[in-house]
């Protein structure tokens, strides 16, 4: 009896440790990040912003060094401007809805470092036009 408690706490203790390592990541493969430690991580460089909005949006108001790349045209072809998929790529848009298909789109197509950063709206730093 003692032996089947132990086996079965062993395997509820293993199945626990498996899910709670899954947890750093969102099931989609990339991860949600607030501005501030988008922010922290393009002043340490090394990555590339990506603008996910319409070029009507993108001339209104963007972050500094961002590509225009529109969530449209992210199909089933890895994007030219993105050539590296082991690139650190930060994906914006106005309010996170595009910044979040276009994040599950690039995982999609092989990208391994993908953090998405929301919307402009709540970025509370300058923008350049």
């Amino acid at each position: 009896m003692m032996k089947r408690l132990l086996a079965a706490g062993s395997i509820c203790v293993f199945l626990f440790l498996g899910v709670i390592g899954c947890g750093g990541e969102s099931m989609a493969g990339y991860q949600k990040i607030p501005a501030a430690e988008a922010k922290n991580m393009m002043d340490k460089g090394g990555v590339t912003v990506v603008d996910v909005r319409r070029e009507e949006e993108y001339k209104t108001g963007h972050i500094s060094e961002a590509v225009l790349l529109t969530n449209e045209t992210i199909g089933n072809e890895p994007p030219a401007l993105l050539p590296d998929k082991n690139a650190v790529i930060l994906v914006y848009c106005r309010s996170g809805v595009r910044s979040r298909q276009a994040s599950e789109k690039l995982i999609k197509l092989g990208y391994k470092k993908v953090f998405d950063m929301g919307g402009i709206k709540d970025w509370p730093y300058d923008v350049v036009t």
